[in-house]
């Protein structure tokens, strides 16, 4: 009845993920590196993982690595094909043709700058310093249409763009965090993290439109919604609040300068193992918020302008019937259908909530070289709701491991992925990715993610037993096939 159960158990968590499942996907980091609850990229998202060793384990900028992720319903070949000498060109008729009702794709770069874990109290007190950049933009398949030349399929029509949602945030985290054994068998850990914005835009209901008159004389051009916006560049504005121009000089400094827009957030994370074969672990991050109060606006636009062609009457008069210089003219007019798209700005504070991430993770120790697992990640917000469900499978050989994950996104959306990992007794080194294909053919892939990093270990010593699962002599780790040398 107990290994019956196990086996129920195991079916009926991936399908429990795959319910939460939503129209859209991303995942947080490649979930097959929560296998390894020694890995750091790991412990930065579920802040109840950490060492069992007592080895003091760090990480800076340039070995710390990154993880980048793109998640989206179109290749990015559909939008930049190759012309007869084979350069590259973007095409919106190519794009339009294989585009969606709505189009979507996110893009997400976190950067450990720091990364810092030592044993305190029978746990791990632990500090990272992140730099995150997170993007999400949506176009619905109309706007495609204009963007190629605003008839698409008819020859003269009226148009409307529909909703254009762009949406994304550059923020910075310095987190505090501590995890220790509760029981035997549950060990328990909290995140407490300071954020400041860098930079945030999110547009809510922006559409362009195109409207022509019964007559065929008049062509009304339209531009209207609103967004929110903060940089950290000056921005010079006219007299009615449009945007005249940004000041881009030193942007990249400007940025990592940008520390007036603080928030807070704070991370939940569990482990439980109750034998050595069954883990299980959870963790709630990013319960917070960031306060935009510097540099920052609500944003406006609701214009419009009847456009009949550019009157050159008075360009062919003389001097004096009132002459007027054609390229004075048609500048003019210009000018005019520029106003139509110049959103005006009105300075406001505003709270950023951060999108709420949640993680479910289990794993079965087959055998000391063997590991099976699955885990389920979200992302929910007020207007967008992400998830990814992987499947992985973990080899060991002594200090070198190699994993394989099946991804399913948006339950008709797969991708085969995988990853190495080396443990030496100074430094741990892992790659891993949910997409191995997209290595060989990057344009041709909807979804790709890649984290890599090194980590640094001190006081970390160990004999590994690969011949048994339960070695004659020494503690045992709950977390990985080896025994500690005894003092």
């Amino acid at each position: 009845m107990r290994k019956n159960s196990r086996i129920h158990i195991l079916w009926l968590f991936p399908m429990f993920a795959l319910m939460f499942t939503g129209k859209q996907v991303v995942s947080q980091i490649n979930g097959s590196l929560f296998i390894m609850p020694d890995n750091f990229y790991a412990q930065i998202y579920n802040p109840a993982y950490f060492r069992s060793d007592e080895a003091v384990a760090f990480s800076f900028a340039g070995f710390a690595g990154a993880s980048f992720i793109n998640q989206g319903n179109f290749e990015i070949a559909d939008v930049i094909t190759l012309n007869e000498y084979n350069d590259p060109r973007v095409d919106f008729q190519n794009f339009y043709e294989a585009s969606k009702q709505q189009n979507y794709i996110r893009q997400d770069l976190a950067v450990p700058l720091l990364f810092a874990m030592v044993p305190y109290k029978k746990g791990y007190a632990s500090f990272y310093y992140n730099e995150n950049i997170n993007a999400f933009s949506q176009v619905p398949r109309n706007a495609i249409a204009f963007l190629s030349n605003g008839n698409i399929p008819v020859d003269y029509r009226n148009f409307n763009s529909d909703k254009i949602k762009i949406t994304g945030i550059g923020y910075r985290e310095f987190a505090f965090g501590f995890g220790k054994p509760v029981t035997d068998f549950l060990n328990a850990g909290i995140r407490a993290k300071i954020l400041f914005g860098a930079a945030q835009a999110d547009t809510k209901d922006w559409n362009y439109g195109i409207l022509t008159s019964p007559d065929d004389k008049t062509v009304t051009l339209l531009a209207g919604g609103t967004a929110r916006m903060m940089l950290p560049l000056p921005i010079k504005l006219r007299s009615n609040n449009s945007i005249q121009s940004v000041n881009i000089e030193n942007a990249v400094a400007k940025y990592l300068r940008e520390y007036g827009n603080p928030g807070f957030a704070v991370d939940l994370g569990f482990t439980y193992q109750k034998s050595e074969r069954h883990f299980f672990s959870g963790a709630i991050r990013d319960l917070g918020f960031i306060r935009i109060r510097n540099n920052s606006y609500d944003v406006f636009q609701e214009d419009s302008y009847d456009f009949i062609g550019f009157d050159l009457v008075n360009a062919i008069r003389y001097p004096e019937n009132g002459y007027t210089n054609s390229n004075v003219l048609v500048r003019l007019i210009k000018e005019e259908i520029r106003e139509v798209y110049q959103p005006t700005l009105e300075k406001r504070k505003y709270t950023y909530m951060m999108p709420l991430k949640t993680i479910l993770h289990y794993h079965y120790q087959y055998s000391a070289r063997h590991i099976f697992a699955a885990t389920s990640q979200m992302s929910i917000s007020a207007q967008n709701y992400f998830s990814v469900f992987t499947l992985s499978a973990l080899q060991n050989w002594a200090n070198f491991r190699v994993f394989e994950n099946l991804n399913v996104h948006n339950l008709n959306d797969l991708s085969l992925g995988g990853g190495i990992r080396y443990v030496g007794n100074y430094a741990e080194i892992f790659a891993a990715t949910d997409n191995l294909i997209a290595f060989y053919h990057p344009a041709e892939n909807k979804t790709f993610s890649l984290t890599v990093g090194i980590c640094f270990l001190l006081d970390h010593k160990k004999e590994v037993s690969g011949k048994k699962f339960f070695p004659g002599k020494g503690k045992v780790s709950p977390y990985l096939p080896f025994y500690e040398e005894k003092r």
